[in-house]
């Protein structure tokens, strides 16, 4: 039922929201994409707290993998961690 609606609002919408649309869904599927290859990652807080650490610790350890997402936000991928404790020689 709600998406009858939304594609009828897209119907009616101009080509220039239409593009934006289209882009900012493909984005997102670009996005769900990754994070399926990826698997989930932590914010810099998450990973201090996790490691007992400073965030600024966190953003100067060379040993952690970051990735920088769409959003600018700065990800810290899981599968780096054992529990507690990083995984030597991932970064």
């Amino acid at each position: 039922m709600a998406s009858a609606a939304v594609a009828q609002l897209y119907r009616k919408a101009s080509p220039e929201t239409r593009r934006l649309v289209d882009r900012l869904l493909e984005q997102d599927a670009d996005d769900r994409a990754s994070a399926d290859q990826i698997g989930p990652a932590y914010r810099q807080g998450d990973v201090a707290l996790l490691l007992g650490k400073s965030k600024q610790a966190v953003s100067e350890d060379e040993r952690l993998l970051r990735l920088e997402m769409r959003s600018g936000i700065v990800g810290y991928p899981a599968f780096q961690f054992d529990g507690r404790r990083l995984l030597l020689g991932i970064a």
